[in-house]
């Protein structure tokens, strides 16, 4: 509990908490104290330490991103069905403040799709992927090899102890107080030693195997995500951008990105499709827009 409230405290990111009084409203404000941290690492932190609510996920594969695309206040996007002259009903990702967000959501949803176009990796980038994991993964088998020899010479010499000391006991050269405690401690070990080698034991290979036949997906992120159903592309969205993915001037930006993904980053803000911006300047904007209500950015 104290490591939580050090968590939670705004003063050590250079914030201070002031109460609404009268027709001044309340909220988070910049101290004159020096911070220990940024101010985006601490709202980053407040946001995981959010315990969950049990909600019930209502999902439409028809706006797949309500929820976890976050208007540039921070607040999340809701979606809502507006009817054209047609009679045929269009979707639209809107913000609760009225002057914010209202994004047709067959444009965010084609934006998405070029972006994760160009999040695809190119098959030298798969092949030294490969090359490097392959490498680690022979290094650590042939270093569990050598610990399984060294935990087994260790059980062993657990085993012949605790039999040495069953030995005493049935010749009455200890007593039972003395028998049980050294029964406690060598059975313990024995256990311990036992789910070490097995844990150490196990075929890795079935790992690079499982990367292997899934590896060259990356080339084609848009195939992936096109194909996904809609809980696995909030997913995508949540793992890739860390629940950091946001909409501001007909542009997603986000300050935290899967480094893997993000080398074409500068190509997506040619295009107009993404703006990657590092976690000091994104919290400014943030915090501007924020101010019109005094909420925190669930960052």
């Amino acid at each position: 509990m104290a490591i939580e409230r050090v968590l939670k405290n705004p003063t050590y990111a250079g914030l201070l908490k002031v109460e609404t009084y009268k027709d001044y409203a309340g909220g988070l404000f910049d101290g004159i104290h020096e911070p220990i941290i940024d101010k985006t690492t601490w709202m980053m932190v407040q946001e995981k330490m959010k315990r969950p609510e049990k909600t019930r996920t209502v999902t439409d594969d028809e706006i797949p991103l309500r929820g976890v695309l976050k208007c540039h206040c921070g607040n999340p996007l809701s979606c809502a069905p507006s009817r054209g002259k047609s009679g045929k009903y269009f979707y639209y990702y809107k913000c609760r403040h009225s002057k914010h967000n209202n994004i047709s959501a067959i444009k965010a949803h084609n934006q998405f799709l070029e972006a994760c176009e160009l999040m695809g990796l190119p098959s030298v980038r798969l092949r030294n992927i490969r090359t490097v994991t392959k490498s680690s993964l022979d290094l650590e088998m042939e270093g569990n090899r050598k610990k399984v020899i060294e935990k087994k010479t260790q059980l062993q010499q657990v085993e012949e102890k605790l039999f040495s000391v069953e030995e005493k006991w049935i010749k009455n050269e200890i007593n039972k107080d003395t028998y049980d405690r050294w029964y406690s401690i060598y059975n313990n070990e024995i256990l311990n030693l036992t789910g070490a080698i097995e844990r150490l034991s196990n075929d890795q290979s079935k790992a690079f195997s499982i990367l292997e036949d899934n590896l060259n997906l990356l080339t084609d992120l848009r195939h992936v995500y096109s194909k996904s159903n809609t809980l696995q592309k909030r997913e995508f969205v949540n793992r890739v951008f860390d629940s950091n993915l946001y909409y501001e001037n007909g542009i997603y930006r986000t300050p935290t990105m899967f480094g893997l993904l993000s080398p074409n980053h500068l190509k997506m803000k040619e295009k107009g499709l993404f703006i990657y911006e590092k976690k000091r300047v994104f919290l400014m904007k943030i915090l501007s827009a924020e101010s019109e209500g005094f909420e925190p950015p669930n960052l």
